[in-house]
């Protein structure tokens, strides 16, 4: 809005004569873009804080998020385990018999040792 009033009264002044005046509207025109710049640029660092900082907070509440999933799902998988435990014994049993009888059944292995 300031802008517009700026450019009117700009234009006001260059149609009524007022070409003498072109420098100092010059650097009126220097010193608000400068004034703009400055402000532009803390607008930037500001913005840029303010991304870190959410960045950060984000990562952490991530890292919260995550641990207690992780916590949760190991749970889960427990109480899959002690669930599924009642069909799983019976084969685990019989590979476990198996797996003894073949181990008793085995020539014993030699094993020699060198002295040096």
């Amino acid at each position: 809005m300031i802008s517009l009033l700026v450019v009117t009264v700009i234009g006001a002044l260059l149609l009524a004569g007022g070409a003498a005046l072109l420098p100092a509207m010059f650097a009126i025109a220097v010193a608000v873009g400068a004034i703009w710049l400055v402000c532009a640029m803390f607008g930037l660092v500001f913005r840029l804080i303010g991304f870190a900082v959410a960045g950060a907070i984000g990562i952490f509440f991530g890292v919260i998020g995550l641990t207690i999933a992780a916590v949760a799902g190991a749970g889960v998988v427990v109480a899959f385990g002690f669930a599924l435990l009642p069909l799983v014994l019976p084969l685990l049993l019989i590979a476990a018999i198996v797996w003894a009888l073949t181990r008793t059944q085995r020539a014993p292995t030699s094993t020699q040792t060198t002295s040096a």
